[in-house]
């Protein structure tokens, strides 16, 4: 005669164990994963074409992943580095994006360069808030926009 409570013993072991691995397996600490900037997106707006160099007229295209177990919001900003006309740190509101996740996944940005954005050095920042408004993770891209060439 088989033992009954050490097959439950073994069911019980087995289904803790599996919690364990799963609970492992998913985001608890909300982060973004990875930015990318670049010239070029896919059929997702995942860059294909990443650089830090872009010319006038050209548009700058900035993509994340994340992991996070619940709602979070991705702020997208830039920053004037060091141009001409600007002074040096300064956050170009009029750029800033909000977008609204409901867990792991990704979002995209895209900045279009014109007039406002003369020859200098950028910074595209990136920053993870949850519900309540903390912030939980940011990442930095610096680019430059290279001078209109002479015709």
């Amino acid at each position: 005669m088989k033992n009954p409570s050490r097959k439950s013993w073994l069911f019980l072991t087995g289904a803790a164990l599996l919690t364990t691995v799963l609970a492992a397996c998913s985001p608890t600490v909300p982060k973004i994963d990875s930015l990318k900037i670049g010239k070029e997106v896919d059929k997702d707006n995942d860059v294909t074409k990443e650089t830090t160099t872009f010319a006038p007229k050209e548009t700058v295209y900035g993509f994340i992943h994340e992991s996070a177990p619940g709602k979070v919001t991705i702020k997208w900003q830039v920053i004037v580095v060091k141009s001409e006309g600007a002074p040096e740190n300064f956050h170009y509101a009029p750029a800033d994006a909000n977008v609204e996740i409901g867990g792991s996944g990704t979002s995209n940005y895209h900045l279009p360069l014109a007039a406002e954005f003369p020859p200098g050095k950028y910074r595209l920042e990136v920053q993870m808030v949850d519900e309540s408004g903390a912030e939980k993770d940011k990442k930095t891209a610096e680019f430059t926009v290279t001078a209109p060439a002479n015709p």
